[in-house]
Order: structure tokens, then C-alpha cells, then sequence
């Protein structure tokens, strides 16, 4: 039986990708997917993962996706090649969004927000308009915006045990309650995985 292994940054990203493979429903009977944390983003915690690599093609295949953050694009795929090409490691990369632009896991989910919610997001930009002129306050983050957008959405009696709801970590993306799987921001993402674990 092949293997992929699939290389996400953190635990939000492995339960994202693994909620999304989930819900594509793609045929995994002849292959085995484990997935491997890097535990951030900087070159020291990919280059500590490289030893869980796989290093021969016939075994399996490599599969990466990690933000693109906010670096060129180009320029990151390009650093992350030659780290792999030093230790002889092939593998197939993808950078979140979409990539082909700057971002990160939260900037693609933002962009599938259920329109139904969309009022909730609204409102939120305008919360962080005013913040932001004002040049002493420091506006939130993208990842502040998905946290608060989820949170924003639960009743009185769920944000009493908000964190299995709303935690990245455990949050049930398959239940289109906070983001809709089925929107197209999500294909070039989905077309990725299905070449590659398909």
C-alpha cells in the first residue's frame, strides 16, 4: 500500500485538510495518508520534519500545504524546493490560499463564508475600520477574524463550552456551519488534493 504524507504546518491545518478530504470523498482503499505537523512556519521546524519525509518515490509521495504567508509566492516556492532538493526529497507543493497568492489557512476560510453569515463578517469590517484608525490600536489579525466570526455565530448555551465549537483545532468544518465546502474559492485547493492523493 502507498503512502502520502501529508505536511501541514499545525493542528488547525490537519483538521482542516483532513475535514476537506473527508468531505470530497476521495478514494483512499489503496492508499494510507498520515499527516506531518511541522509545528510552524519557519525554516528551523521544516527542516526538523525533513527526517519524516519520504525519500524514495516507489513508496509513496510527498504532498505540502502550508501558507503562503505574507511572502512572495515565487520566492517561497522557491526556498521550500531547495530545502527539499538538499536532502534529495521530492514532493508536491501547494500554498494557501490558492496558490498563487499571499495568505494563509484563515484567508481561505474567510473566502467561504456561507452568504447566509455575511452580515456577521460586515459588521466585523466595520469594527475593524474603526480600529484601525486609530493609529495606537493594533487591528486583528486574519486569524483574530475567523475566530471571532465562529464565535459570533453561537448561541448563549454554546459560548458557555464555545472551545470543541470554535477551536481550529476541533472545529467540525464538514457541518457547513461556519464555511461552505462546496464554494469555489476552494477549488484550486480541492484539484490539488485529488491529483495528488486520488
Amino acid at each position: 500500500m502507498k503512502e502520502i504524507k501529508l505536511i501541514v504546518e499545525g493542528p488547525s491545518d490537519k483538521k482542516f485538510i483532513g475535514d476537506l478530504i473527508s468531505f470530497m470523498e476521495l478514494k483512499l482503499d489503496t492508499i494510507k495518508v498520515s499527516f506531518i505537523e511541522l509545528n510552524g512556519k519557519d525554516d528551523s521546524c521544516f527542516a526538523k520534519s525533513l527526517a519524516q519525509f519520504l525519500t524514495n518515490e516507489e513508496d509513496g509521495k510527498n504532498v505540502i500545504v502550508i501558507d503562503a504567508n505574507d511572502d512572495d509566492i515565487s520566492l517561497r516556492k522557491k526556498h521550500i524546493s531547495d530545502l527539499l532538493a538538499r536532502d534529495n526529497i521530492n514532493a508536491e507543493i501547494f500554498f494557501l490560499p490558492n496558490n498563487e497568492h499571499k495568505g494563509y489557512l484563515e484567508t481561505l476560510l474567510i473566502g467561504t463564508i456561507l452568504e447566509k453569515n455575511q452580515a456577521y463578517f460586515d459588521c466585523f469590517q466595520k469594527f475593524e475600520e474603526c480600529v484601525s484608525s486609530n493609529a495606537t490600536n493594533n487591528p486583528p489579525s486574519i486569524k483574530d477574524k475567523a475566530y471571532i466570526y465562529t464565535c459570533s455565530l453561537l448561541s448563549k448555551e454554546e459560548n458557555k463550552q464555545r472551545d470543541p465549537i470554535v477551536n481550529p483545532k476541533k472545529i467540525n468544518y464538514r457541518e457547513n456551519r461556519f464555511y461552505d465546502l462546496t464554494h469555489s474559492t476552494l477549488d484550486p485547493l480541492k484539484l490539488f488534493l485529488t491529483s495528488n492523493i486520488n
